[in-house]
């Protein structure tokens, strides 16, 4: 029979009413292509993400998922799927997704196809949708959209079982599908161009955009807005400006990925959403540089002065990213602010917990709260300044050495350790904690001076660190552990009352009430007397 739809059929010998296609299935050998070295991407760098394993939905590991899928399926059009096809098998997705590479090099035929299937499954663009789409439409992008692939279908004998009436096929197997190839050339020449290029030249074509519109949720959204504001491509000479389609091709080439960056401490294999952010990378320099002068950092301007119109179908794009802020930066010098923040935000860190309490709290009290009372006769002693004071003295300690990660609660119940040899619960003991996540260092307030005595005295003589976050016993350290053991210092002096001058003065009041009270306890009979007439009432 003659080719119908890319897909040869050959008669078989065992019937002349049974029909199957041409075996294409063979395995060609090993590629020699191989990945040079390729030195590590600082962790959390949004340039190379990591590639979390894919393992196949529910929906499509049997026949009967991919009917029940294909019919809920959510609509894409074709040239969101040719969008999406292209950055899957751009050269830095080839040269970041070694998983993939290794797959087209790998797993192509004779003639230099690979099953499409494959090719979807390690693509983090399509695992990012709801529903993975049917290859019959992925099949219709490309013959529409991608005039640089060829795609064909192919169709494997079921194996025959208990003759002509029933047939099983291999669960082994793909059970057939459509394969894909390069058009002009091979996966090994693409995936070897690929593995050219270093970390250093995919950082000079990256530009990072901020500011982006809201509506625009996805990749492609955002891949058709940058396609409206791009401006077209510089001419020399008497040439002639490039038309819609002709600017629109060259936009489709330039662009290798478009990515949105992890949140910080997200877990290995979440999806990045948008957040009005992303990551560009484009195939050289060039493009880059010219984007980057349309659309600069500094948006103090209202317009860009210099910038001519893009050349777009839709009004709407440009007024839009003027609107918003749109703007963006190198990815060099995004590192270069980066670097600068992360010094910042440590410098502040070290500051808050090491630093003398003048240079970190400013001494100007709040006119709401009490200012603190100077003795007026000098020379008066440290037992009599405590008997008088505003604040309760002596009941303020500093703890070091903790995990940046924990909570109040967790600390609460840690420290309490210390009383439970004397009261049954020895969380009463620890009036509050004054945590702050992302500090390895807090204040904690004792019931009474007696009590912060006690509980320096306990992490004096142990020596204790904070394994985990929710550690709330404390794990005992032994030789060569990396763990710091936890600190606890008593606070006075001017340092102290830094601290007290910070709290209102409800909360200190009832402080004071808590220190002159035996054992620490609070009087509460008056008010619960109060609140039983109040209910009464």
């Amino acid at each position: 029979m003659p080719e119908i739809s890319s897909v040869r059929y050959v008669r078989t010998q065992s019937s002349a009413m049974m029909f199957v296609p041409r075996a294409v299935a063979k395995k060609a050998a090993k590629s020699n292509v191989t990945r040079p070295a390729v030195d590590k991407i600082r962790e959390g760098d949004p340039l190379c993400p990591k590639r979390s394993p894919v393992t196949p939905s529910p929906a499509t590991a049997s026949g009967k998922g991919k009917e029940k899928a294909n019919s809920r399926s959510v609509a894409h059009s074709d040239d969101e799927y040719a969008f999406l096809l292209r950055m899957t098998l751009s050269n830095f997705s080839l040269w970041d997704n070694q998983p993939l590479a290794e797959l087209l090099t790998s797993t192509m035929d004779a003639d230099g196809y690979v099953p499409l299937s494959g090719i979807v499954s390690l693509s983090p663009y399509f695992q990012a949708l709801e529903l993975q789409p049917a290859q019959s439409d992925l099949s219709r992008a490309v013959r529409a959209h991608l005039p640089e692939f060829e795609i064909r279908m192919r169709i494997e004998e079921p194996s025959r079982n208990n003759g002509w009436s029933s047939y099983h096929v291999d669960q082994q197997g793909d059970g057939g599908g459509f394969e894909l190839r390069p058009k002009g050339t091979s996966w090994g020449a693409k995936c070897q161009t690929a593995y050219s290029m270093e970390e250093q030249d995919w950082r000079s074509r990256t530009l990072y955009i901020e500011n982006i519109p809201r509506t625009l949720h996805t990749l492609y959204s955002i891949y058709k807005f940058m396609s409206s504001i791009l401006p077209p491509p510089k001419t020399s000479g008497p040439s002639r400006p490039p038309t819609l389609d002709q600017f629109r091709h060259h936009f489709e080439r330039q662009i290798e990925s478009i990515t949105f960056p992890p949140r910080c401490n997200a877990p290995d294999g979440e999806i990045p959403r948008s957040k009005g952010f992303a990551f560009i990378v484009f195939s050289s320099p060039s493009p880059m540089e010219n984007f980057h002068q349309a659309w600069r950092w500094d948006t103090s301007s209202k317009t860009k002065v210099g910038s001519p119109m893009p050349l777009v179908d839709s009004q709407d794009a440009y007024p839009k990213a003027l609107s918003h802020g749109f703007r963006s930066l190198p990815k060099a010098q995004w590192d270069t602010l980066r670097d600068e923040y992360l010094k910042y935000q440590s410098g502040i860190i070290a500051g808050a917990a090491h630093a003398e309490s003048s240079e970190i709290i400013s001494p100007t009290i709040s006119s709401s709260r009490k200012e603190a009372p100077t003795p007026s006769t000098p020379g008066v002693s440290e037992q009599s300044a405590a008997a008088s004071s505003w604040f309760p003295v002596g009941c303020l300690v500093l703890v070091k050495h903790l995990n940046p990660s924990t909570n109040r609660t967790t600390l609460k119940k840690l420290l309490g350790k210390a009383f439970q040899a004397d009261v049954a619960n020895g969380e009463e003991r620890v009036n509050y904690v004054d945590f702050q996540k992302g500090l390895d260092t807090c204040y904690v307030r004792l019931n009474t001076s007696t009590d912060a005595d006690a509980l320096c005295d306990y992490f004096t003589e142990r020596t204790v660190a904070q394994s985990s976050p929710l550690d709330d016993s404390g794990e005992a350290l032994t030789d060569g552990s990396k763990l710091q053991a936890i600190k606890v210092e008593k606070v006075g002096g001017r340092k102290e009352e830094v601290y007290w001058e910070k709290i209102p003065e409800k909360i200190r009041n009832q402080a004071l009430e808590r220190a002159a009270l035996p054992n620490g306890r609070t009087d509460t009979s008056g008010r619960d007397e109060g609140n039983k007439r109040r209910r009464v009432r």
